[in-house]
């Protein structure tokens, strides 16, 4: 406890930083917005574009009956929450080469699309127990709920200033490039949320 106290302001602000910038990267890969008007390219299937919502769905909730009583063994959460990531984070640098190299190919670029999303949200959803539970252990009780509001006020700032950035990416930039970069600026705000997040400092167990 003494410890976690000692640690408090720094982790609060790194979390916070890593939590906000996160957040804000979400504003150019847009559940609602961007994502369902990029695979409107290619398809004008409802039930294609609607994939895009229940996979983010159930990328975050089902991998995590799986991966709660593996997380909850730990010491320590952070070292598999940092390696792991990779999987949830990389996908995006994917996904902006993809659009760029094989976007004249509706059926290639709409799978691998979708299996990167895939794979980007199953990790999230893998790792979630892992990051709630240091989350658990870095803010103490009663400052818990300062964080998140504090986590959520930085990220909605920093997702009004991102989404301008859409409009006007989405103005200048003709297809494919538009969304390729919408796709590297997103990769390259969560790569920078992922250096906050390596500074966390978590007792162990």
């Amino acid at each position: 406890e003494e410890r976690v106290m000692g640690d408090f302001r720094w982790n609060f602000l790194v979390a916070s930083l890593d939590f906000g910038i996160y957040m804000a990267a979400m504003s150019f890969i847009s559940t609602l917005t961007v994502l369902p008007a990029f695979v409107s390219h290619f398809t004008s299937s409802n039930i294609v574009i609607g994939l895009i919502s229940s996979i983010a769905t159930l990328g975050w909730f089902l991998p995590q009956l799986a991966s709660a009583n593996y997380v909850e063994r730990m010491e320590v959460k952070k070292r598999f929450i940092v390696t792991s990531t990779a999987g949830e984070r990389l996908p995006w640098l994917f996904m902006a080469l993809a659009t760029l190299l094989v976007w004249e190919n509706p059926l290639m670029t709409l799978a691998l699309f979708f299996v990167l999303y895939g794979v980007a949200n199953s990790t999230a959803g893998f790792l979630g127990p892992a990051w709630m539970d240091m989350i658990a252990k870095i803010i103490p009780e009663g400052r818990r709920g300062m964080f998140f509001g504090f986590s959520n006020f930085l990220g909605s700032l920093l997702g009004v200033v991102c989404a301008l950035l859409v409009g006007y990416i989405m103005k200048i930039y003709a297809f494919p490039n538009n969304f390729a970069l919408c796709f590297f600026s997103a990769f390259l705000l969560i790569l920078i949320s992922w250096t906050f997040l390596c500074l966390v400092k978590e007792p162990r167990s």
